[in-house]
This record gives C-alpha cells, structure tokens and sequence, in this order.
C-alpha cells in the first residue's frame, strides 16, 4: 500500500527551509494539532491536501476524518468547535473540516460519499499509508476530474465545485461521465443551494489560475445560465479583464467587478438576478454597479465637461471607494481593448485626473464658504458651482 510521508505541525512552526518539503506538512492550530498526534485511535486526513501535494502544489484544504470518538469528547478537548449543515452535518474548528466515523468500514463507506475521485484519498495520521478505494491516484496522474457515482444528486453543489476545480487546476479535464452527471442535474435541483455556497465557490473563481475553465463547463453542462444569466458570450471578455486586474490589485470586490462590467454596461437587469440567486457581498454589488456609471466618463475623462467629472468624484466618494480602485478597473479594460500600451502610461494618464481633483479638493472648499454664508442646501449648490468652475480651469 503506498504511504506518503507528513508531518503535523502547530500554526507558526517553521518546516523547510527551502523549496517544496519532501514531506506533506499539517500546520494546525495547536489543540488540534496535539489532538491528531496523540490519539491512540485512528485518524486521517482527506481530500484536497493530498490532491494538491501529490501535485506539488501548496495544500490548501485540510479535512479530517476520527474514529472512535464522540462530539462531546471532542468538544472537550476542541473548545469553540462548532457543528453546521442541515442532512449531512460537519464539525469546523477554526476554518478546518473535521467528520466523525466508527471504523475503518465506515472509512470506505465515507469516501465513496465524497464529490470527486482526486478528493477521496485517505491518510492515516499514524503511519501515512494511503487508501483510495475511489481510484483518486490514477486520476490525479491521468488528470481527469470523475465524479463519484452519485455524489452530484447527493449534494448539486458539487457542479460548482467540480468547476471551480478546473479553473484553479486547469491542467485537468472532466471525463464524460462527470460532464453527463453535470448535464442530468435539473435546474430545480440547483435553485436548491443555499446562495451563500454559490458565492463561495465564485469568491475562489475569482482568484483562480483559469477563472474562464469555471464559465465555460457551466456553458458546456448548459448551467450557466441558473446562477450566472446573461454571461454566456461574455465570460471571456470578464476573465480576461479580471486577470489583468491581478497586476494591480487582489481585493475580490473589484475581481467582481471586473468579471460583471459587460453586464453593468449594458443592463442591470442579469446583475439584479444574480443578486437575487447568490448571496453576494454589498461591496461587491456596489463596486460593479459603480464601475457601470462611471468608467465611460473615467476613461473618456478629457473629453468630458467639467459637470460628469465632478460628478464621477462625487459618487465615488458616496460609494465609499476610491479613484484608485476605479483607476485599476479602467486600465484593465483600456489593456483588453487596445491590446497595446503599458499600464504604467494608461494608469499616469488617469492619475493626472486624480491629482487635479485632489487639487480641487484643497482649493475649492466648504470651510471657505461657511466663513459668509449659513450651512444649508444653498451652500451645497454654491460649492458645487465653485468647483465646476475651477474645474474648467484646469481641463
């Protein structure tokens, strides 16, 4: 049986100092990490871990599967563990996923119920010897993404999972059947998860290698269009803006932002959808419903009167945002259109707009005006009209 070497390390524990260590490292928060190495009984880790070591990738999901203990006993030596999910409940302890089994029979019972083949390998904490009843290696080494025979009906969330995977290992492919599995799900079935999963899967999208591979099995399993309506023929313009964004900046509210602006520009309609199928961050909303308003007049900042651009600073500043967020949104898309220039010269240009309204700021105030007239709406309008005018001074 094969084994793979690993080590179970408190959070903070230096490991190797250099390159990849030869051994698959668990960096754990300390009671959890005391519990696993301690226990007389069996435990293992599962799923995503050992798929991305085996991948020489940095692990990034730990699970864990115990024997031979009950909550109550883990909740004593685990305080703050907490239990959630409805049918199939799991126990989390600070972001990790921890499940409880009777035995070893319940182990292969266990990862047959798990989503994918690359998912259902198993490590036993105590001498690192793997099992993978499901084929998990072969498929890892093939790169294949195979769904578990009924694993999408148990839990339709999976689609999107299985999506996700594919654009954050784009080296791999769905076999047919995994791609069928896909297509046979009904839409009902999908309405059914909760918007917040939905929203997690695309927050992790949208930092992916290939976020586009995510977009286009949906469009080929013909289930884009449940949670993602309107994306269809503009997915690969929204990719392709949002990884030019990773130059400038990693915030997610404006990798949304970015993925959605074809939508904002052309209607609010599909975005209200997606808001009403997803549980989507405000911030997120609120950064692509402000890239829709205001960069045309951002990126045509020029030719504008002095009226649009005044107004582009005024609702930046309600959105609490900053030009600078809108700047790094606008220079992405100026490099998708014009396939030429730098960034440096586009984001330059832009920044002289923002040193002209910073300007404008110090120069044209409302303390200057309260010195002769009373606060009020009037006043409002006066500074207002003070600031058009300084501003046509200066463009």
């Amino acid at each position: 049986m094969r084994k793979i070497p690993f080590k179970i390390l408190d959070s903070g524990t230096a490991g190797d100092s250099e390159g990849r260590s030869s051994s698959l490292e668990l960096r754990l928060p300390p009671k959890l990490a005391g519990l696993l190495r301690n226990r007389p009984a069996r435990s293992w880790l599962v799923g995503g871990a050992i798929r991305d070591w085996l991948l020489k990738k940095e692990p990034q999901d730990f699970d864990f599967l115990l024997a031979a203990i009950d909550y109550q006993q883990l909740k004593s030596r685990l305080p703050g563990i907490k239990k959630t999910g409805g049918s199939f409940p799991v126990l989390l302890y600070q972001g990790f996923e921890i499940n409880l089994i009777s035995d070893n029979q319940e182990l292969t019972r266990e990862l047959s119920r798990r989503d994918f083949t690359v998912n259902s390998l198993a490590v036993d904490l105590k001498e690192g010897r793997v099992r993978d009843p499901q084929g998990g290696y072969f498929d890892i080494k093939k790169k294949y993404i195979q769904a578990i025979p009924g694993s999408l009906r148990a839990d339709p969330c999976r689609l999107y999972r299985g999506c996700r995977l594919l654009a954050e290992h784009p080296e791999f492919v769905p076999t047919e059947y995994t791609l069928t599995s896909f297509r046979t799900l009904s839409q009902a079935e999908l309405r059914e998860i909760a918007g917040e999963r939905i929203q997690q899967e695309l927050a992790r999208v949208l930092s992916a290698e290939k976020p586009e591979l995510f977009f286009a099995t949906l469009l080929q399993a013909d289930k884009l269009a449940v949670h993602f309506p309107g994306l269809a023929d503009k997915y690969q313009r929204g990719c392709w803006r949002l990884k030019q964004l990773r130059e400038f900046t990693s915030r997610q509210d404006l990798a949304f932002a970015a993925l959605v602006l074809d939508l904002e520009l052309n209607s609010q309609r599909y975005l209200n959808l997606w808001e009403t199928r997803m549980a989507l961050p405000g911030r997120w909303l609120t950064a692509a419903r402000l890239a829709g308003e205001m960069l045309t007049i951002l990126r045509s900042w020029r030719s504008q009167p002095a009226e649009k651009i005044l107004e582009l600073h005024e609702r930046v500043e309600r959105a609490s945002f900053s030009l600078e967020d809108l700047i790094f949104l606008a220079v992405s898309e100026d490099l998708r259109v014009k396939k030429s220039g730098s960034s440096r010269d586009f984001i330059a240009d832009y920044r002289r707009l923002a040193d002209i309204l910073d300007e404008m700021e110090q120069q044209v105030t409302a303390a200057d005006l309260l010195k002769v007239m009373e606060p009020g709406p009037e006043l409002g309008k006066k500074l207002r009209r003070q600031r058009v005018k300084w501003l046509n001074s200066c463009l």
